[in-house]
């Protein structure tokens, strides 16, 4: 996890430097309402995308059982399968795909409305 401005990068996939300069990141801001007992708060944060045609900042409350979800999407995602993350409809949802060439599509949606591939975009492999 990289920290800047007390900002923690969770989740940071770029393309390589020199090439399109897509990137898809979940950002921890802080805690939703401090002093409630840990684990049982919610973190703030955002999901931010970069690419040419799209420049997008959702914003996200994570629980701890989403943080949980999100370790078994790594873990599905480390197999080389789709890993969805997010899903349970109250948040923009998040979904990496490995391709065939060692690039990764990663896509999110901010609900029904949301036509597949709106935000998405592929990262190239050894990044």
């Amino acid at each position: 996890m990289d920290s800047t401005d007390g900002v923690i990068n969770l989740i940071h996939l770029a393309d390589r430097p020199g090439t399109s300069g897509h990137s898809a990141s979940v950002r921890i801001l802080g805690r939703y309402r401090p002093g409630i007992l840990t684990g049982h708060d919610f973190l703030d944060c955002e999901i931010v995308v970069e690419a040419e045609s799209v420049n997008a900042n959702f914003s996200v409350a994570l629980l701890p059982e989403d943080l949980e979800d999100g370790e078994d999407a790594l873990a599905t995602l480390e197999s080389g399968r789709f890993a969805p993350w997010l899903v349970s409809g109250r948040t923009p949802s998040m979904k990496f795909e490995p391709d065939e060439s060692g690039g990764l599509w990663v896509s999110v949606h901010d609900g029904p409305s949301s036509s597949p591939g709106a935000s998405e975009w592929r990262r190239a492999r050894n990044v």
